[in-house]
């Protein structure tokens, strides 16, 4: 807690202490919150947030109180949300019904019920009864028609945001600028850079197809410069992406040269190497602004680098559906059926003996690779622990997350496929290969697909 900080906080409390009792009342504490975002911060949003840094239930706040909920962030959104329930299902106890329990639901809160966005519950009733008489009747009810699979993220903004203000199990108010600046390094490490924008298709149609534009190379000084041009200007942040783009864009090409070349990153604390304060604090909008710019700079879809963060965070990994459908058609020479996706379709072991052999991952091949037996037991023990590794990988996000896992069968599997499993296998085949034959799992994948494509080009070549 740095002292600049303080000095600002108990400014801003005397400010709202209206009768200067050095205490603020639910009222006061209502009217801060409501001048720092009146959209997000309705009044029951405040008393939610009120009661968790009342530590001492005494119904005001102090000075002290209200500094160690600031800075140490003791108390968060996870009590917040059980409070939020508790008083939820009062009221809809009170009214009368589910549905006034989803509707007044705060924004970021999970109910226990899903409404459609496109049909009434009185429409379905309705659809129901006259399907029931076509039937009675001896029409046939319509076919349903088979839903193609929709692209599923590894992990929203929001749910990052809140894991990385996790303390304790409970969600803080703040995020500070050197955990997001050191979160960024470690990811660039592990994958997080223009070899990703090169090798995975990038959904950014959202740039205009500029061909021009190159994937920079951000250093976390640069990354912390973008914070810093976020933070001074207002005016940016209730622009569109386009201007900020190209705010960042001039940003990045003054200081490039300095901040990749000149200047070390060593840590946080290098940050004063540019002159910023590693402890400065990142608000939800200015992350969700620095991640959009991130992505834009790097010519990443931005579901990549949401995924390299939390992997990085979780000490895990999982791939988007772009890695995991380039993995599908370049690895495994897989195609989509006729109404399916080609997530859907299956690996088997002579799939995956072949994509080793092609890759040159087995001692077969290259004496320092796997022995081939050991590469047939792989795939065979993968399959069987299947259960046990996605139970696992259920626990470590509920863990991170602080969120009671519910207890799911896992079925006997005799085949990979999907998202979720193929991100398990290459896991455990990163695992088996002797170590430092990759620097991390993202860029074993990365370096296959590279093969991948180099063997294509040349069998195009010679046909």
């Amino acid at each position: 807690m740095s002292v600049a900080n303080t000095v600002k906080i108990e400014e801003m409390f005397k400010k709202y202490d209206t009768n200067g009792d050095g205490k603020i009342t639910r009222q006061e504490f209502t009217a801060l919150f409501k001048v720092i975002d009146g959209e997000k911060w309705d009044n029951e949003r405040a008393d939610r947030l009120f009661n968790c840094a009342d530590t001492d239930k005494s119904n005001y706040l102090s000075v002290q109180e209200f500094l160690n909920w600031v800075f140490r962030k003791p108390r968060g959104r996870a009590v917040a949300k059980a409070v939020a329930h508790k008083q939820l299902e009062e009221r809809s106890q009170s009214t009368g019904g589910i549905m006034d329990l989803a509707k007044t639901a705060p924004p970021g809160f999970d109910t226990d019920t899903e409404t459609s966005s496109s049909e009434s519950s009185s429409s379905d009733s309705n659809d129901e009864e006259a399907a029931k008489r076509k039937a009675a009747r001896g029409h046939r009810q319509p076919r349903k028609k088979k839903r193609h699979r929709a692209k599923k993220l590894v992990v929203s903004d929001l749910v990052l945001y809140e894991l990385l203000t996790n303390e304790g199990g409970c969600v803080g108010p703040r995020l500070e600028l050197g955990e997001f600046v050191d979160l960024f390094y470690n990811a660039s490490q592990q994958g997080l850079d223009a070899e990703l924008a090169r090798t995975v298709p990038q959904d950014i149609g959202h740039l205009g197809g500029d061909r021009s534009m190159e994937s920079e190379d951000l250093s976390p000084f640069e990354v912390g410069l973008l914070y810093q041009m976020l933070h001074e200007d207002p005016k940016l942040q209730s622009g569109t992406r386009k201007e900020r783009l190209e705010a960042a864009l001039q940003l990045v090409r003054e200081n490039c040269e300095k901040c990749r070349s000149d200047l070390e990153y060593t840590g946080p604390p290098s940050l004063e190497l540019v002159g910023l304060d590693h402890t400065s604090p990142i608000g939800w909008g200015v992350f969700q602004d620095l991640l959009a710019l991130i992505a834009d700079l790097m010519l990443l879809d931005v579901d990549h680098v949401l995924a390299c963060f939390f992997n990085t965070h979780a000490e895990t990994f999982e791939i988007t559906d772009a890695i995991a459908t380039r993995i599908m058609e370049s690895l495994f020479l897989k195609v989509a059926k006729k109404g399916e996706t080609i997530l859907e379709q299956h690996i088997k072991s002579n799939d995956f003996m072949r994509m080793c052999h092609v890759q040159e991952l087995s001692d077969a091949v290259t004496p320092s690779g796997i022995p081939h037996a050991r590469l047939t037991l792989l795939f065979g023990s993968t399959l069987q622990g299947l259960p046990r590794l996605l139970r696992e990988r259920d626990e470590r996000r509920g863990a991170v997350r602080k969120k009671a896992i519910k207890d799911k069968p896992h079925h006997h599997h005799k085949s990979i496929s999907g998202r979720i499993k193929l991100g398990i296998l290459f896991d455990e085949l990163y695992k088996a290969l002797p170590v430092g034959s990759y620097k991390s799992r993202l860029k074993m994948v990365l370096s296959m697909l590279d093969i991948a494509d180099s063997l294509k080009a040349t069998n195009t070549l010679k046909h």
